[in-house]
């Protein structure tokens, strides 16, 4: 199998925000996705950084151990790991780390992490059982549609959107077409 589609295979079992790969170093050397939403830096910075920079130092040691027991054709995760604050904000920022280290791209592991945000901004949401809290919860503003929108939204903390400023919404396809009764019954 080439290399490509080796990783592809990789990501497919490790999907999320952002998409990276470690090298035995510990090292990016492959990144794709949200990795200044999700990192707190750009693609071009992230590839060839250790995960060290962008992880939370109290969850290194997890991360450490994580990573470092994966053998040829495991897949671990998630697990849930701090990420380092970005710049001027103090949300709690939180990821689901997956990871899979395929024989055929060995020693590279092929990562994936998803962003959760928590902090004064976003609130608690409890229910009767305290199984939903505001871990699972990260603020998405809907219908962004002007850079004056972006600039506000960044400046309460969320820096999560989607609406007409970053694409049109994409045609529906069309339906599948069923074979009528009658000619279900010719067969």
């Amino acid at each position: 199998m080439a290399d490509d589609a080796a990783r592809y295979l990789g990501f497919a079992f490790a999907s999320a925000d952002l998409l990276f790969e470690l090298n035995s170093g510990g090292v990016v050397a492959f990144a794709v996705g949200a990795a200044r939403q999700v990192a707190g830096m750009d693609l071009d910075a992230m590839k060839g950084s250790a995960w060290r920079d962008f992880v939370a130092e109290e969850d290194q040691g997890i991360v450490e151990a994580f990573l470092g027991g994966l053998e040829p054709g495991d897949r671990r995760g998630p697990i849930r790991i701090g990420l380092k604050p970005k710049a001027g904000r103090k949300l709690k920022r939180y990821g689901a780390l997956c990871a899979c280290r395929l024989p055929q791209m060995d020693p590279y592991i092929s990562c994936s992490l998803t962003l959760r945000v928590l902090g004064e901004a976003h609130g608690e949401a409890k229910g009767k059982n305290g199984l939903h809290t505001s871990e699972s919860f990260a603020a998405i503003a809907q219908m962004v549609e002007t850079p004056e929108t972006v600039s506000a939204l960044r400046q309460v903390g969320v820096d999560c959107g989607q609406g007409f400023l970053f694409g049109r919404p994409e045609p529906q396809p069309m339906p599948v077409q069923r074979p009528s009764s009658a000619m279900a019954a010719q067969r």
